[in-house]
Parts: C-alpha cells; sequence; structure tokens
C-alpha cells in the first residue's frame, strides 16, 4: 500500500512537470516565431533583401530560410537559427521551392536561386 501511494505521487508530479516543460517549450516556441517575424519586417534586413518584397505570398518562416539557404548555411544550423527541426527545414525548403515554382508574376531569374539547386534539397 505505501509503495502504490509513494508510485501514485510520483506519477502525479511527473504529470505536473510534464505540462511545465510542454509550456515551457510551446512559450519559446512562440517568441521564437515572434522574434523571427520582427528579423524579417526589419527595415535593414528588407533594404538587404528587397527581392523579398516580391515574394510576399512566403511567411516569415520561409522567407528566414530562404535567405540562410541562399548565404549557404547548411540545414542543421538553419533548423537550430529558427527553432526547427532538420526535417521540417527540409519541407519548409520544399514549400519554398513550390510557392516560387507556381506563383505568377515572379521574373524567371528567382528559379536561379540557390534553393533550388539540387545540393540544397
Amino acid at each position: 500500500n505505501e509503495v502504490n501511494k509513494i508510485s501514485g505521487k510520483n506519477i502525479k508530479l511527473s504529470e505536473t512537470m510534464y505540462d511545465e516543460l510542454q509550456d515551457a517549450i510551446n512559450r519559446a516556441k512562440a517568441g521564437s516565431k515572434s522574434g523571427i517575424v520582427e528579423v524579417v519586417n526589419d527595415s535593414e534586413f528588407v533594404r538587404m533583401y528587397p527581392y523579398l518584397k516580391d515574394l510576399d505570398f512566403l511567411s516569415p518562416q520561409e522567407k528566414l530560410v530562404l535567405i540562410l539557404t541562399e548565404e549557404e548555411h547548411p540545414i542543421s544550423e538553419i533548423a537550430l537559427y529558427t527553432g526547427g527541426t532538420e526535417s521540417s527545414i527540409r519541407a519548409m525548403k520544399s514549400r519554398v521551392r513550390s510557392k516560387i515554382s507556381q506563383a505568377e508574376n515572379i521574373p524567371a531569374h528567382y528559379r536561379k536561386l540557390k534553393i533550388f539547386k539540387k545540393s540544397q534539397i
């Protein structure tokens, strides 16, 4: 009986700790996304990458992944910078390529971006 009581308390404590950890992770992710929005909308960032104005159909996170790819950062670093995983970054790069390829009124030179190169896939 005594072991069962202690075990039950540990399970409740573990559940509480797990919930608190998940809440902290969710807050960190939300903060990371709002930070990405601030970076991508920063006037200096826009000045450095003016062609992003033509790609307003991309999300702020997709724009950041595009820029980091253009600057030849490896997927592992991009994942670290954006708070994603390597597989989520690969998926996002695929989405960016698809969106740019399907976009109307986008100059052809956008299809020469490094994100379209085989080594970046």
